[in-house]
């Protein structure tokens, strides 16, 4: 989980899986745009779905700073979490490897973590965007 701090950095905070301790410090970007998945993520207010992170158009579009640490990602879900003012105030992240065998969300599924990612906006939007940036 990535959390958008006061600075204009989004910082991951929380994640899950090997060596993710390591890499967390490493997982930033800045606000300011750039031509990538993770800008075009917190500029909508729903998920995107990257099936296929191998691509070379898809490839492209992946930030130095992703290619360096998930370099073994195959494919990755992002959800922007956004708080009552429609700003982007957090980005889930989740990913397959290439030990793991991706699959395709089904828009149904999708819908599904839309969903959840507006219920957290509205956790955000109670004032507890300061306790993340804390953690």
């Amino acid at each position: 989980m990535f959390v958008k701090h006061s600075n204009g950095t989004f910082k991951a905070r929380l994640g899950l899986g090997p060596r993710i301790d390591a890499a967390l410090p490493r997982l930033t970007f800045n606000t300011a745009f750039e031509p990538d998945v993770f800008h075009l993520a917190i500029a909508n207010s729903v998920g995107i779905f990257i099936e296929n992170a191998r691509d070379p158009k898809m490839f492209a579009r992946l930030p130095e700073w992703f290619r360096r640490s998930f370099d073994d990602a195959r494919a990755f879900v992002l959800l922007p979490i956004v708080d009552e003012s429609d700003q982007t105030v957090a980005l889930l992240y989740g990913d397959w490897s290439h030990s793991h065998e991706p699959r395709r969300i089904s828009q149904k599924e999708m819908s599904k973590l839309n969903e959840m990612a507006k219920e957290l906006g509205r956790f955000f939007g109670l004032g507890q965007i300061q306790e993340m940036e804390m953690m």
